[in-house]
């Protein structure tokens, strides 16, 4: 028993922000569950795959109504402003954003960032990033690019690290790069700011 429950503690502990004695908890909290609610989890999590996309967009995750959808909804909304487009890190920065009302364009999900001071690790999608950018200025008219980051070192070496990418196409493709005003306190992380903080910071962007 005592191999199964740290087996699974190391499958929690990979969680963000979870450490391994919140794992542990974690597990001791499903033993103490009914079945019934073990089953329900180990079936959604077994279509997990199944039913969620990754647009080919965004790359935000999103709940597959049909099969053979690749794009999310705000990607496929027709009365999204299509002429800008917010640079985040993860899908949860959406979720705050949309929270916000504050915002109404379409969204980029960077699915990581770089390391302070490290240039040569890249777990930032940043092919699929100049790709997109590339397309939709070709294809559509795209006026802004907007940076809305955490407020963090890595954060901010991300966006210098990409801004290297993406100057070059500003200039040829004539849209703007802004990033949101300081309207976030140093350290914050952006899906946890509130909604007035959010729609204070999109309307300080410089």
């Amino acid at each position: 028993m005592a191999d199964f429950i740290e087996t699974l503690t190391q499958y929690f502990a990979q969680f963000p922000g979870i450490g391994k004695r919140q794992a542990r908890r974690m597990v001791y909290y499903l033993l103490r569950k009914n079945k019934t609610y073990t089953d329900g989890l180990i079936h959604q999590l077994e279509h997990l795959h199944d039913q969620l996309g990754l647009c080919s967009e965004s790359y935000q995750f999103f709940y597959k109504e049909h099969p053979d959808e690749t794009k999310a909804p705000i990607a496929r909304n027709p009365d999204r402003d299509r002429t800008t487009i917010m640079i985040v890190e993860k899908d949860m920065d959406i979720e705050a954003m949309e929270m916000s009302r504050a915002y109404h364009g379409t969204y980029f999900v960077l699915g990581g960032l770089f390391p302070a001071l490290e240039t040569k690790y890249n777990p930032v999608r940043t092919d699929e990033l100049i790709r997109e950018i590339t397309r939709r200025a070709t294809e559509e008219t795209l006026g802004e690019i907007i940076f809305a980051l955490s407020v963090n070192p890595e954060s901010e070496h991300t966006r210098m690290m990409l801004m290297q990418h993406l100057k070059p196409l500003a200039q040829k493709y004539e849209f703007s790069i802004s990033q949101l005003g300081r309207g976030l306190s140093t350290g914050s992380e952006l899906e946890y700011a509130d909604g007035d903080t959010l729609a204070h910071a999109l309307h300080k962007r410089s």
